[in-house]
């Protein structure tokens, strides 16, 4: 998208705004005190959802600043 090249993402998130905000609080999901940067990657679970492990991506992506979800949202930089 930064070069105006179309892009399709078949399997992620594109709503990382929305994501987050619907995972907030979900303490049975919810594992902020995981270091996922530390850990190996085999011990995180990669059979499906896993809400924690994607929190921790995204917050990687936005450098921890939750201020700079919107702007690092896909959906919301995506035109025709």
């Amino acid at each position: 998208m930064a070069a105006g090249i179309p892009a399709i993402s078949w399997s992620g998130i594109i709503d990382l705004e929305g994501f987050i905000s619907e995972t907030d609080g979900n303490s049975a999901e919810k594992k902020d005190d995981l270091d996922f940067g530390n850990i190996p990657s085999a011990n995180i679970n990669q059979g499906g959802r896993n809400d924690a492990f994607l929190r921790w991506c995204i917050y990687e992506l936005i450098g921890n600043d939750r201020d700079l979800l919107k702007e690092a949202t896909p959906l919301n930089t995506v035109s025709s």
